[in-house]
């Protein structure tokens, strides 16, 4: 198993601002399966800290699979992207850990897609110019993968 960390871009949010946004994930490299993910620790820029969540507020946190390239699809919704996984204010910092011999694969070329919703609940200033900068870590727990084409 590999365990690789990842961080989104920064995202600055003023008092009381409302994010949203989608955006494409960064990844691990390469065809992998994942057999853990851990996501939703939105940590502050300038210290590294995790921000409490009565601070910034992730109403939601979608991660889509961007069809780029995967066979994976919504059965349900054949033009939208597929929901993989979701991370809510809830499960901040509740990893989604599959039973053992199991995991999505990603192929090579495949991608996840985010789409974020954050809420700036702290109102105060708390900086010069009140605005934080912030940014979300993503935890990747996979194996990697050969993925063989039969025809």
């Amino acid at each position: 198993m590999v365990e690789e960390t990842f961080q989104s871009a920064p995202i600055a949010l003023a008092p009381g601002q409302l994010f949203f946004e989608k955006r494409v994930l960064p990844m691990p490299n390469g065809s992998f399966a994942i057999t853990a993910f851990h996501s939703q620790q939105v940590v502050d820029a300038a210290s590294g800290q995790p921000v409490p969540i009565n601070h910034v507020y992730s109403h939601w946190h979608l991660l889509l699979n961007d069809k780029n390239g995967s066979r994976h699809t919504n059965p349900l919704c054949h033009q939208h992207s597929d929901q993989v996984l979701e991370a809510t204010p809830e499960a901040r910092l509740a990893p989604v850990d599959l039973p053992p011999g199991y995991g999505y694969v990603v192929p090579a070329d495949g991608r996840f897609q985010a789409t974020v919703h954050l809420i700036r609940t702290q109102v105060k200033d708390v900086t010069n110019d009140g605005i934080i900068y912030i940014y979300i870590i993503y935890i990747y727990i996979y194996m990697c993968v050969c993925v063989c084409v039969c025809v």
